[in-house]
């Protein structure tokens, strides 16, 4: 497997990782990850996420291309086990996105929700055209939320585990629509 697509980015106190090997075109499983409408349809973790206004009001009809400056409110289930619990309320997070990058098949956004003395997040999901063991061709997927401030102990200790869990199924529920789009 050839390098990280994902580019370097901050240190904090802890990263949560994921990756998916995906047999579907970068085209495909890039444009599935930034429509943002149809998380709901296979993203267990994050099942909505819209685009807001500068005062986090969101936006319908939301815009079809997000771009760098955009906020988004992204509502997490930690407890997702597959498909999210509707009995219990999501967490909502204020990001802003701060890159696109349609070529390199790459995007960023940062938590905008405390102030990054007391929590900070940076999360990167990134996309690469590679060979899998078996030399076929496939995409790879890869994920990374950076944690820091004060607040990322406490978000560690906690929920770390449950964070984990809840990313990786993000990147099945990628792989599994994207691999049943073609």
């Amino acid at each position: 497997m050839a390098a990280s697509n994902l580019p370097n980015g901050r240190t904090g106190v802890f990263p949560v990782i994921s990756r998916a090997e995906i047999s579907a075109p970068v085209e495909v499983v890039w444009n599935t990850l930034i429509d943002f409408k149809s998380y709901r349809e296979w993203n267990a973790f994050v099942p909505s996420q819209q685009v807001a206004d500068k005062n986090w009001k969101p936006i319908n009809p939301e815009p079809q291309t997000i771009k760098a400056g955009d906020n988004i409110l992204v509502h997490a289930y930690l407890q997702a086990t597959g498909s999210y619990p509707a009995a219990t309320e999501p967490t909502i997070s204020k990001e802003t996105i701060v890159a696109v990058d349609h070529a390199q098949h790459r995007i960023r956004w940062d938590q905008k929700t405390y102030p990054s003395l007391l929590l900070w997040t940076e999360r990167w999901q990134a996309l690469s055209e590679q060979k899998n063991d078996a030399g076929e061709n496939i995409i790879l997927y890869e994920s990374r939320i950076v944690f820091g401030g004060l607040g990322a102990y406490f978000v560690k200790w906690l929920y770390a585990s449950r964070l984990n869990a809840a990313v990786a199924l993000t990147a099945e529920g990628l792989k599994t629509r994207c691999e049943g789009l073609v």
